[in-house]
């Protein structure tokens, strides 16, 4: 059991925080020394899609530069989503 609290770290979720706030300066500014996991997938806003990143509403060209350089893992249904999330992200460098 972890008895230090100051040791627990945060899986930020970016489709997740794009279905609430949206507010991802705000979440990194609270979060970010803390974040130790990405999930990205890609929504329109309004539910949990999992869709392939960039698929959706997620501001990705302003969001990715400002992710902590933490491990990531693609949430997308399936192998061809994933393909596509790839490239998608490769095209942003």
């Amino acid at each position: 059991m972890c008895k230090n609290f100051d040791e627990i770290g945060v899986t930020f979720d970016v489709g997740h925080l794009n279905t609430t706030t949206r507010n991802f300066d705000r979440f990194l500014e609270l979060f970010g020394k803390r974040i130790v996991h990405i999930h990205l997938h890609d929504n329109s806003g309004n539910r949990d899609e999992h869709l392939p990143v960039g698929d959706g509403t997620v501001p990705w060209k302003e969001a990715l530069p400002k992710l902590p350089p933490v491990t990531r893992a693609l949430e997308v249904n399936d192998l061809k989503s994933a393909r596509r999330s790839l490239e998608f992200l490769k095209s942003l460098h």
